[in-house]
């Protein structure tokens, strides 16, 4: 079982997150980049003011992240509440080039906010080893009965 530092750690290996809104009773996720505060336990986005996002999380702010990395077989997903500012000092401490492809204007003068997303609870499953072994541990308890490791999950609180 991981502790939260090594959750965190985890997490930080991951490029996107899925985040995922509420829009009435519809679900909607979409690809974005995190940037995780280790210190804080809190992860950040900077998205577009005007994204149905935006709205949407106004509208509730209960949100969830899912995170995969097919090449380490990690997986993570994080049930928790948003807000949203445009504090430019953050702006301007998230900006990066990907930010400068992505948006209209720089750090000072482009129409984003700052969606920062704290954690209520988190889930992960890190299945070590390669797709190969974890198809041969599959069969393998199929012949000899029992369960397959395929690596360790459990949960996390904030």
């Amino acid at each position: 079982m991981k502790d939260k530092q090594e959750f965190w750690k985890m997490l930080s290996s991951f490029r996107v997150a899925m985040l995922t809104t509420h829009d009435g009773q519809d679900i909607r996720s979409r690809p974005m980049a995190p940037h995780f505060d280790e210190n804080e336990h809190v992860v950040r986005f900077l998205s577009n003011a005007d994204a149905p996002k935006t709205d949407e999380i106004d509208e509730e702010r209960h949100i969830n992240l899912t995170f995969a990395n097919e090449s380490t077989n990690d997986f993570a997903s994080l049930s928790g509440t948003a807000t949203q500012s445009q504090d430019r000092a953050m702006i301007k401490e998230l900006w990066n080039a990907y930010a400068d492809a992505w948006f209209d204007g720089d750090a000072e003068t482009a129409d984003v906010v700052v969606i920062t997303f704290r954690p209520s609870e988190g889930q992960y499953w890190d299945a070590t080893g390669s797709s190969i072994l974890h198809a041969f541990e599959v069969v393998r308890t199929k012949v000899t009965g029992g369960k397959p490791n395929v690596g360790e999950s459990g949960k996390i609180t904030f």
